[in-house]
């Protein structure tokens, strides 16, 4: 394993996994690949029928890992929560199970933090990959993008722009907007609601 970096700032980062092994097996590869270790892991298992320990024992050796497992709650949001309440980092990181990082991803993150302190929630673009499905020549090969200055008109206006497995937000920020909306009329866009409580409470975006 890597040495941490003490200087940067400590991470937390979340995996919600519902079945799907073999995808967190590529996700966890891809934080063992990171160029930058200061950081814990923390995956719930939200009452898969598949192995989920199985495939976290294979990673206890190369991560600062934690395999927290649930009833199966039908959706993102519960796993998520849970996975917060359990992290020790000032900063949670949020990262899909069918999603995986660059190796740079985590130093580039904590070299804009250190940047940029007065900003409490930081984002990015993800590149689409489609297990070579064609998509259409006018579709974004990307999601995500910049919000304009009123971060919520601007997501009301033009719909989620902030990708899930993306964000990075100060933990003191999270224990302020509240938790994640558990309720299931909320599933698949329980974080685009997220995203519009924090900019009412006039977070500020990176």
């Amino acid at each position: 394993m890597m040495p941490h970096d003490t200087s940067a700032p400590f991470m937390s980062i979340v995996i919600p996994v519902y079945n799907r092994s073999e995808d967190l097996v590529r996700a966890l590869n891809s934080l063992v690949a990171q160029t930058q270790m200061n950081f814990e892991v923390i995956v719930v298992d939200d009452g898969s029928t598949e192995n989920i320990k199985k495939v976290a024992d294979r990673f206890y050796d190369l991560l600062n890992l934690q395999l927290i497992r649930i009833a199966n709650s039908g959706g993102p949001a519960r796993p998520r929560n849970v996975g917060v309440q359990a992290a020790r980092g000032s900063w949670i990181s949020f990262l899909d199970s069918d999603d995986w990082w660059a190796p740079g991803r985590i130093a580039e993150v904590c070299n804009t933090i250190s940047k940029n302190p007065d900003y409490d929630v930081f984002y990015h673009k993800l590149r689409i990959v489609s297990d070579g499905i064609k998509r259409p020549w006018w579709s974004t090969k990307c999601l995500g993008w910049a919000l304009r200055k009123n971060a919520f008109i601007d997501l009301m206006v033009r719909g989620n722009g902030i990708p899930n497995s993306s964000v990075v937000i100060r933990q003191t920020t999270y224990d302020r907007i509240g938790r994640f909306n558990e309720s299931k009329e909320f599933s698949s866009v329980e974080d685009f609601d997220y995203w519009l409580r924090a900019a009412l409470e006039d977070v500020d975006f990176y």
